[in-house]
């Protein structure tokens, strides 16, 4: 499907949205796999957790985990296909013995690749309803809109990441009621801060209309599944001071959250503006649909839930750094994993432990054994600097 004959999809679904992408020739659900709203989903292929990785003394092992490591595409999400339908609780750190026999003096096979930083691609669906002129605490001035907070936060995202991530935006309402306007306010492009920052509201615009979060939200799906390079992670973030209203329910925006990371393994970044009480529970279940939810099962709060100017940027902040992925993948696997040298920009990273990694050390790690590293710590900020890592593997020496 072409650009133009996906926008022309979109002004047909304009008025009464409700996802029934089964005229695009997209889906393929039965009426069980319907949302809650009765309407079908974006689209379907599934992201399973597979087993964990196991223990390694540096050899590549005769067999390994029952599932093929596959990448979804999405920012820094990589999972499993199991051959059954065995599962467990996720991977244990995985250990290797990084003095188990030295090395050669050069890299074995054909196994010194370069491996290029590919810009992702983020559709940020923001909310600008009538609440959002409702006041929001700041540091400095003391109280701001939430609108305005929002602003300064998106301005701040937009000044650090522009240059390395493909930002689109979608601003709801596009009138004062339930208005949503099709396709993308401004479409994602690197650079793209100066086009975003003057399509937005200004900043001290107070706000006005209900809350279509569902109707806007599909109109950022559409984008990301018909149009962003797939070949690039993609990801969506929803930024909202409450419950979908208008014609979409918090159920229907539920679904299709899911079914844009199940089927696509895209995911959503849902951040709350001062969200009340009453709205945790959707909350909750909008980021647990997204696949990237804050915290652990059964916490109070699944989403990041800014009551600050502060807090706002500092979440947006880390939304960002978790869709910029130091995952690195390898293919093929190498034949003496703990045999390895990363140099990114003229420094060396020695190979340390999934456990040094995760408590910010520098150096890298596996994360998939053995088809992908992470970058921690100072490698991995050096890495999204200079957009390129030199990965060489080598054999035992003699």
């Amino acid at each position: 499907m072409t650009t133009s004959q996906a926008n022309r999809a979109r002004s047909g679904h304009a008025t009464a949205l409700g996802f029934a992408l089964a005229t695009l020739g997209l889906l393929g659900c039965s009426s069980d796999e319907a949302g809650a709203d009765g309407t079908d989903g974006i689209v379907s292929a599934g992201v399973d957790t597979g087993p964990g990785v196991t223990e390694s003394t540096g050899e590549v092992p005769s067999s390994t985990s029952s599932g093929d490591a596959t990448s979804t595409g999405s920012a820094g999400v990589t999972s499993m296909t199991p051959d059954d339908d065995d599962t467990d609780s996720g991977p244990p750190p995985i250990v290797l013995d990084v003095n188990e026999v030295p090395k050669g003096g050069a890299a074995c096979d054909e196994q010194a690749p370069t491996i290029d930083f590919v810009e992702p691609t983020m559709v940020m669906v923001l909310d600008h309803s009538g609440s959002m002129g409702g006041s929001f605490s700041d540091p400095v001035l003391g109280s701001i809109t939430r609108w305005n907070a929002l602003h300064n936060a998106v301005t701040f995202i937009l000044e650090s990441y522009a240059p390395v991530v493909e930002f689109g935006v979608k601003v709801f309402p596009s009138d004062n009621s339930c208005g949503v306007s099709a396709g993308l306010d401004v479409d994602p492009a690197l650079d793209n801060d100066a086009a975003i920052l003057s399509s937005i509201p200004v900043a001290s615009s107070t706000g006005t209309g209900s809350t279509p979060a569902y109707e806007a939200f599909v109109q950022g799906a559409l984008s990301l599944v018909l149009e962003a390079d797939p070949d690039r992670p993609r990801a969506a973030l929803l930024l909202l001071d409450g419950d979908a209203g208008c014609a979409g329910s918090p159920a229907s925006l539920t679904f299709e959250i899911e079914t844009l990371f199940q089927d696509h393994g895209i995911p959503t970044y849902v951040v709350g503006v001062d969200i009340g009480t009453f709205t945790v529970a959707d909350m909750n279940a909008y980021a647990e649909a997204g696949g990237v939810p804050l915290g652990m099962p059964g916490d109070a709060e699944r989403f990041y839930n800014a009551t600050d100017t502060t807090q706002l940027q500092s979440f947006m902040d880390d939304v960002i750094g978790d869709l910029l992925s130091c995952d690195l993948e390898l293919d093929p696997a190498p034949t003496h994993p703990s045999l390895a040298e990363v140099d990114i920009d003229g420094s060396q990273y020695e190979l340390i432990d999934s456990e040094a990694c995760e408590a910010g050390d520098d150096g890298w790690t596996y994360s998939v054994e053995y088809t992908q590293i992470r970058l921690c710590g100072a490698a991995c900020d050096a890495y999204r600097d200079v957009q390129q890592a030199d990965v060489a593997f080598f054999c035992p020496q003699g």
